[in-house]
């Protein structure tokens, strides 16, 4: 019989298959236990069939072995499909931790998969976390679902912590757990349709298969979404388990041998001491659990006693302190809050009535805090709502009043808070996708059969591997990855604890300082091992309370004995009610209203206008702030159309459009164009995501919701200009790539927006897009108003009238620079104006301050609180050398970072000034921005709030922050400021001298050791820099977690160079060239700078040279020997891959490679020619045999720099795609210098010598392999340009995408690949926007084309193995 295996992070599956049919299946959930569960099964089988009843077997699923080959999962579902004949085309997989789909033609033959993205939440563990939030089982929450018929609320499913807030929300407008559950199978079905289709056209059935096929309700939407038939079979949970019985042909089963081959190597932490200075002993109170509440009783009740009650409701857990006037803790209650707040209350108010009733206590006052303290608040009647990070201030203060720092990790939130005098001064919480909260370690720890009171003995003494510590999603997988690795439960929960404290102080601390006196708080501080591990890393004492897991609401109490509080209008301890709801109908909102009537007395809960309920009449909500009147009553007049032409053009108000449609309204209103204006809405972000091509933020999405609803109103154009960059607002620079350090981008996503746009599978613009492309910066206002002419007159547009067109764009645009002034004199005005009260700026792009969608009208609500508030862009602040931001501006390439940056530090300096920085979830240029605004702040001692948005319908999860800032904002406000000195640096670009060590990025295994190679020769020291998991966990921590991870690495990689080797800081230099492009690749050395100096080693140099020109200070000769070995060791590659796929005696090719790779640095060490040494080169592989009958499958490499060549990022993709019968084609690493060279002649004005004279110089080193490996030379740019113009694409946007699209349509032209694999780090823009766009050229010239993104710790590359596996199959027929 054939044996099926399949292991997968939570489940084991096993089929035998005989006679063609399935003889015994099993299905078994594995809890970490994968050996021991495996070895009962297989005990099960023999005992049944005898040991030689397998024939062969095959294993498959997320498990990885040692000399054993797995079946891919993909392979696996093609396979089965057939097998069991299902009739579908299309196979949806949704297991724990992935899901993807299977694309499959009539014949049941693969087609292409596509699987989610490493950050996206929608898998069955997502589903897990949110029924334990919800106080349901899983497979209790998919029926509930199911036969829930009402209105559900919308949950954002994007991300594990956004959905929380979602939910939190849901439960306060009085939603049952069954609609909640309800909302989030909605909401999943619709982010697992965003994040597969991508512009996908499916064709047939569709086959669920996977843990979460089981949930009716998700099945039922997903089959709604895409208007198909959705089936699920018998076998769907055990499908892969068939696929892997059917293609494996491993023989001679041997149970041990299996189990063995789990074992890897991984680098590992040390063991884990414990060694607390202050921690409690928990014994010494009266402690006992009753009715799933556990009662701490600190101190007997007197008679008559006068008490306070705190109650802290959380997400997950609601506590209590009962607290006497004496200031005497008496009595703690903590139960979980099981999504049902209010009967969490009511639990514990019983609880307290029950052990105080014989002593009439008098009750002076009851206060709530947490996420659920407005909605208790009002139940309760209760005296006094404050927020949680006020609450545990106060409770800190009150058992120490010296404390100066708090740690809090709660079940949802994580909180930083810096105290003065017993004062917030500073309070940071995990703005939205930080994960490693306190359900974090508890969902781990129930995953592997423990429960979180084991934790802190199981931890002690143990190693663990090292993890990523960016989200829970990363994260948990990272620990799957452990598990079938053959790690123990015990260093696998150990290693929770370490991604739970490396997550918080890279992510919420920052680098932000902390003090001496730090308090430990929330219920995760009774977990003793993570207080270690914080004390361990932080090397400071750390102090935990026995009341740290009630200290919220011990808060409570202190502040209503402080305020004096007397008589409390609190409802009673057993209070009864009865929920209903209703629906208000006074208004569109029609807000779903939970109506609470205690004693006849009716509370509504959901009300969205804020008008009481006894109140009928409609509070109207504010539809603009004044910032946003003032922006229409400037930028925004009625035109007098004399002529009008009948012509409708569409302006979506999206991106850099927010601040500049006015301008182009006016311009074609004069034209005589009827101007439709779009703004965003929650139904055009939906569209969005169901468009997009790619993982973009929700800005993006919400524009191809905007330009769809456009298309839609069948307006007769869409004016959606490409506009590169603003004027810059730090220095006047040079226009072209070979001289600039800096410009003033729009961000990489919104240059290309209406590119992509116009490329996507999914909407047909139908030629009426109008996208001129606009530089400002740097450029004549009458070339921006030629281009926009000329953008009409394509369209037929005022044909015989350029001039006309010209002068008027002119015009206007001299008059929108005049409004430009009035908006920032009138602004200045609102800053000069007197007040009691401080002022707030909003910082962010235009589209997160304007957009009610984007921003769910937070600007406006803090307005409506009676605060002033501000926008960046009416700020006049000026640069000037004095700024401590200053070596941050002078590479700062973006305009919008150059404001945000000048406008923080005047408001860091201001007495008034407070800042709220809006960003949006995978906004990769403010992963950057955040870290400086950061810098600022915390420079000048300067709170501040972060706000992550992404596609909430609510700010609810939001306003426990909004409310904690704004407290630290009125305690500085009113507080006695010390001066500050700030010293500005300009930012390093040192010269690199003969006695200090170069340390050299590792881009590649050839070409950055033979640069080494060539500084050495030349009488410099150098070395290239190791690179591993370890150090790319390292540099982490230096970083907020959405910069480029190449940055990361090279961070990492230097400062542990440096620490642990005897090199000198102050004679060391990191070398790291670079281009101006509008990437976040112009900010590689300001993170490198500011990470140094972090980690105390400030005087380390760096060289930051523009990368298309040689550097001055070097000998010519070094010069000359960088580029050739940058032309040579391509040439390397190229040979290598050329041959090693088809050679006769194995291992001929890489002992050529080694040989030549030796010879190179030969000739450089004795100063001969390495045009001789490429002569030699070719005489070294004339000698490799190679069968020339035949050619595999060929693979071209495209992608970004650091990943493309590394083969440790990319995890050596290489010898996977030969292993998996493909040849594999390399670019040259001199591309970058030769397309950015190419971009500067054809729209700088670059002479042409420069660009002809590196490709004559690479063309001579690659004549002397003509005929060995010809079909490998690089391209021509010209052909390369003129095929994109060729496809339509107009816009020559200098970067990474044009140069891998150009390259790309070559490789299609000239016939050269049958696959291409697209290798980027995560989050890389470029690489996002490729991606989208490739799938256009992926269909009209049906090739394939494998987006893979790495972020250090996943292991993506097993997703070119179908790919690979039938282009294999393919190629043999036709041979």
């Amino acid at each position: 019989m054939k044996l099926g295996i399949d292991i997968g992070s939570k489940t084991i599956k096993i089929v035998l298959i005989g006679d063609n049919k399935i003889i015994k299946a099993f299905y078994k959930n594995h809890n970490g236990e994968i050996k021991k569960e495996l070895k009962e099964i297989y005990n099960q089988i023999i005992n049944q069939y005898g040991k030689s009843c397998i024939d062969s077997y095959g294993i498959c699923g997320s498990i990885e072995l040692n000399n054993l080959k797995t079946i891919d999962n993909i392979l696996a579902s093609v396979e089965a499909n057939k097998f069991l004949k299902t009739g579908c085309q299309n196979i949806l997989s949704i297991g724990c931790e992935t899901y993807s789909l299977i694309i499959l033609d009539s014949n049941y033959n693969y087609v292409e998969h596509t699987i989610n993205s490493l950050c996206a939440a929608g898998t069955g563990s997502f589903i897990d976390q949110q029924a334990e939030r919800i106080g349901l089982s899983t497979e209790k929450l998919a029926e509930v679902a199911y036969n829930y018929k009402g209105k559900t609320p919308s949950i954002a499913t994007r991300c594990a912590v956004f959905a929380k807030s979602d939910i939190i929300h849901s439960q306060a407008e009085g939603y049952s757990k069954e609609a909640i559950a309800a909302g989030l199978c909605e909401g999943m079905a619709r982010s697992l349709i965003a994040n597969l289709i991508k512009g996908r056209e499916l064709e047939g059935d569709i086959l669920c298969i996977g843990g979460v096929s089981k949930n009716k309700k998700i099945v039922e939407e997903i089959g709604k979404l895409l208007n198909k038939n959705i089936k699920v079979i018998d076998e769907s949970l055990i499908f892969n388990a068939i696929g892997a019985a059917l293609l494996g042909n491993e023989k001679n089963f041997d149970i041990d041998f299996i189990i063995n081959s789990m074992t890897k190597n991984r680098e590992i932490r040390e063991n884990l001491k414990i060694e607390l200075s202050n921690y409690p002993d928990w014994k010494k109170d009266k402690f006992y659990i009753e009715d799933n509440i556990e009662i701490t009783e600190y101190k007997e009740f007197s008679n008559k006693e006068n008490v306070y009650i705190g109650i802290d409701i959380g997400s997950t857990s609601t506590k209590s302190i009962v607290m006497n006037n004496n200031n005497e803790i008496l009595l703690g209650l903590y139960t979980k809050t099981a999504g049902e707040p209010v009967k969490a209350v009511q639990k514990i108010l019983h609880k307290i009535n029950e052990i105080t009733k014989d002593k009439n206590i008098n009750i002076l006052g009851v206060g709530t805090t947490g996420s659920g303290r407005k909605l208790i608040k009002e139940v309760l009647n209760a005296d006094l709502e404050i927020n949680e990070i006020t609450a545990h201030a106060k409770g800190a203060t009150f058992l120490d009043p010296e404390v100066d720092t708090i740690i809090e990790i709660g079940g949802q939130d994580s909180k930083f808070t810096i105290l003065k005098d017993g004062n917030v001064v500073n309070a940071i919480m995990n703005y939205v996708c930080a994960a490693g909260t306190g359900s974090f370690i508890e969902e781990q720890a129930k995953r592997l059969g423990y429960i979180l009171d084991e934790i802190s003995d199981i931890a002690i003494d143990r190693k663990a591997p090292y993890t990523s510590d960016r989200c829970t999603v990363y994260m948990e997988r990272d620990l799957n990855i452990f598990l079938s690795e053959g790690f123990s439960k015990e260093e696998i929960i150990t290693a929770v604890l370490y991604s739970v404290r490396d997550n918080y102080l890279s992510k919420v601390v920052g680098k932000t300082p902390i003090g001496n006196r730090i308090f430990f708080q929330g219920a995760t501080a009774r977990n003793k091992a993570l207080v270690a591990v914080f004390q361990n890393e932080l090397k400071k004492p750390i102090s935990v309370s026995k009341y740290c897991h009630l200290t919220g609401a011990l808060g409570v109490a202190v502040i209503m004995k402080d305020m004096n509080i007397q008589k409390s209008n609190f409802r009673g301890m057993e209070f009864f009610f009865n929920l209903s709801n209703e629906v208000c109908e006074l208004c569109a909102n029609k807000c779903l209203l939970s109506i609470y009537e205690i004693d006849g007395v009716k509370t509504a809960w959901g009300l969205k206008c804020g008008r009481d309920y006894e109140d009928k009449k409609v509070k109207v909500a504010k539809k603009e702030n004044n910032i946003e009147k003032l922006f229409s009553s400037i930028y925004l007049e009625k035109v007098n159309q004399s002529l009008k032409n009948g012509i409708k053009i569409g302006i979506p108000k999206v991106l850099y459009l927010y601040e500049y449609y006015p301008l182009f309204k006016k311009y074609f209103e004069i034209l005589g164009f009827e101007v439709i204006l779009e703004e965003g809405s929650q139904k055009k972000l939906k569209d969005g995501t169901n468009l997009i091509n790619s993982d973009f933020c929700a800005p993006m999405i919400l524009s191809h919701g905007i330009v769809k609803s456009l298309l839609d109103k069948n307006v007769d154009y869409i004016f959606f200009p490409t506009m590169i960059n603003e004027k810059n607002l730090v220095e006047d620079n040079d226009k072209k790539f070979m001289e600039k350090k800096s410009d003033a981008y729009f961000c990489y996503y919104s240059e290309y927006a209406p590119t992509i746009i116009n490329y996507l599978t999914t909407l047909d613009l139908q030629d009426k897009l109008i996208s001129p492309e606009i530089s400002f910066n740097n450029t004549s206002i009458f070339d921006v108003a030629e281009n926009i002419a000329n953008s009409l007159i394509e369209k037929n547009l005022y044909v015989n009238k350029k001039e006309t067109l010209i002068n008027n764009f002119v015009i206007t645009y001299e008059d929108f620079k005049n409004k430009n002034k009035l908006w920032k004199n009138e602004n200045e005005k609102i800053l000069l104006e007197k007040s009691n009260n401080f002022k707030i700026v909003f910082f962010g792009r235009p589209y997160t301050f304007f957009d009610k969608t984007i921003n769910l009208n937070i600007p406006t609500s803090l307005e409506e609180k009676g605060y002033t508030i501000l926008y960046q862009s009416g700020l006049k602040a000026e640069i000037d050398n004095n700024l401590y931001s200053r070596k941050i501006l002078d590479k700062m390439h973006w305009h919008y970072g150059q404001e945000i940056l000048l406008g923080a530090e005047m408001v860091a300096k201001s007495n008034d000034l407070y800042a709220i920085f809006l960003t949006c979830f995978r906004c990769s240029p403010d992963s950057y921005l955040i870290t400086y605004f950061k810098e600022i702040m915390s420079k000048y001692n300067k709170p501040y709030l972060i706000i992550q948005l992404d596609e909430h319908t609510s700010d609810v999860g939001y306003q426990t922050r909004i409310e904690a800032a704004l407290e630290s904002f009125k305690i500085h406000y009113n507080s006695k400021k010390e001066p500050i000195t700030i010293n500005s640096t300009n930012y390093k670009n040192d010269e690199i001298k003969k006695d200090y060590t170069v340390l050299l990025p590792y881009l590649s295994s050839i070409i950055s050791e033979l640069q080494k190679e060539a500084f050495i020769a030349n009488g410099y020291k150098a070395i290239v820099l190791p690179l591993d998991q370890k150090i790319i966990n390292s540099g982490y921590r230096y970083a907020s977690g959405g910069e480029c991870m190449p940055n990361v690495a090279i961070v990492g990689s230097v400062i542990d160079t440096i620490k642990n080797s005897a090199i000198d800081p102050a004679k060391t230099i990191v070398y790291i060239p670079t281009v101006c492009m509008a990437c976040n690749f112009n900010q590689y050395s300001i993170l490198i700078e500011m990470a140094l100096e972090k980690s105390g080693l400030k005087e380390v140099k760096i060289a930051n040279p523009n990368t298309l020109k040689q550097l001055p200070e070097l000998p010519k000769e070094l010069n000359v020997n960088l580029l050739e070995v940058n032309i040579l060791g391509s040439i390397l590659y190229k040979l290598y891959y050329r041959y090693n796929p088809y050679e006769l005696n194995k291992g001929d090719a890489k002992k050529a490679l080694d040989s030549s790779f030796n010879l190179i640095k030969e000739y450089l060490h004795n100063k001969k020619p390495l045009m001789e040494a490429a002569r030699e080169i070719r005489k070294i592989f004339e000698n490799v045999k190679i069968d020339h009958s035949y050619r595999k499958p060929r693979v071209g490499i495209l992608g970004d720099l650091y990943v493309k060549y590394n083969s440790i990022l990319n995890m050596d993709i290489y010898s996977l795609i030969e292993e998996l019968g493909g040849e594999v084609l390399m670019p040259s690493f001199t591309e970058t210098v030769a397309h950015f060279m190419d971009a500067d002649v054809r729209l700088n004005g670059l002479d042409v010598k420069y660009k002809k004279g590196l490709s004559i110089f690479e063309k001579k080193y690659e004549s002397i392999f003509k005929g060995m490996i010809d079909d490998s030379f690089e391209p021509s740019m010209d052909e390369c340009f003129e095929l994109m113009q060729k496809f339509g694409i107009k816009h020559y946007i200098a970067g990474e995408t044009s140069m891998n699209l150009g390259r790309m349509l070559y490789y299609i032209e000239h016939k050269m690949v049958d696959a291409v694999v697209h290798l980027n780090p995560v989050f890389c823009c470029p690489g996002v926007v490729t991606a989208s766009i490739f799938r256009k050229i992926q269909k009209y010239y049906n090739i394939p084309i494998i987006d893979l993104f790495y972020d250090g710790n996943n292991k993506p590359n097993k997703q070119i193995v179908p790919q690979l596996y039938y282009l294999k199959e393919k190629k043999i027929k036709e041979n």
